[in-house]
C-alpha cells in the first residue's frame, strides 16, 4: 500500500486491487486517516470549520481556554481540600498527644506518690521501684511529646510555604 504523508497528522493511502468476483474490473479503495489530540484541532481542520460556520474556530479556542481554567480551578480546590484534611488530622493527633501527656503525668505522679507512701510505711524497696517507674513514665511522656511538637512545627513551616506558593499561582492565573 503506497502512503503519502500530507502533514504531521493526516495520512492518505490508496489501493488498486483486482477481485475475481468482479471479473477483471478494477476496484479502488481510498482511505483517509486523521488524528489529533488535545482540545484544539489542527489548523487544516480549523480552517474547514471556519469555512462551514464563520466564528466557529474562535468558539473552539474559547472552549479550550475555559476548559483549561476550569481544570486549574478544580486542581486548586483539591489541593486546598487536601491541605485542610491534613491540618485536621494533625490537629486530632496533637490533641491525642496532649491527652497522652496529661495521662502520663497523672500516672507518673500517682506512681511517685504511691512509692513515697509505700516507703514511709516501711517497705523501701517496693516504694523505690514504684517511685522510679513513675519518674521513668514522666520522662518518657515528655520526651515523646517534645518530639511530636518538633514534627508539628516542621509540618507547619512546610504548610505555610505551600500556602505562599498557592497564592503566587493564583496571582499568575489572574494576570
Amino acid at each position: 500500500m503506497p502512503k503519502k504523508k500530507l502533514n504531521k497528522n493526516v495520512i492518505t493511502s490508496s489501493t488498486t486491487q483486482k477481485n475475481s468476483s468482479y471479473q477483471g474490473q478494477q476496484v479502488q479503495l481510498n482511505q483517509f486517516l486523521a488524528r489529533y489530540s488535545g482540545p484544539i484541532p489542527p489548523p487544516v481542520v480549523l480552517k474547514e470549520y471556519e469555512e462551514i460556520n464563520p466564528g466557529l474556530a474562535e468558539k473552539i479556542f474559547l472552549m479550550a481556554e475555559n476548559e483549561i481554567f476550569h481544570r486549574q480551578k478544580l486542581e486548586n480546590e483539591m489541593l486546598k481540600a487536601d491541605i485542610a484534611i491534613s491540618n485536621k488530622i494533625l490537629e486530632i493527633n496533637s490533641k491525642e498527644v496532649k491527652r497522652g501527656q496529661y495521662l502520663g503525668f497523672l500516672i507518673g505522679t500517682v506512681a511517685i506518690a504511691a512509692g513515697a507512701i509505700t516507703s514511709i510505711m516501711g517497705q523501701p524497696i517496693p516504694g523505690t521501684l514504684l517511685g522510679t517507674s513513675g519518674v521513668v513514665g514522666l520522662v518518657t511522656a515528655f520526651i515523646i511529646g517534645k518530639k511530636d511538637s518538633e514534627l508539628q512545627s516542621a509540618y507547619h513551616i512546610k504548610d505555610s510555604t505551600q500556602k505562599k506558593s498557592d497564592n503566587s499561582c493564583q496571582e499568575i492565573n489572574k494576570s
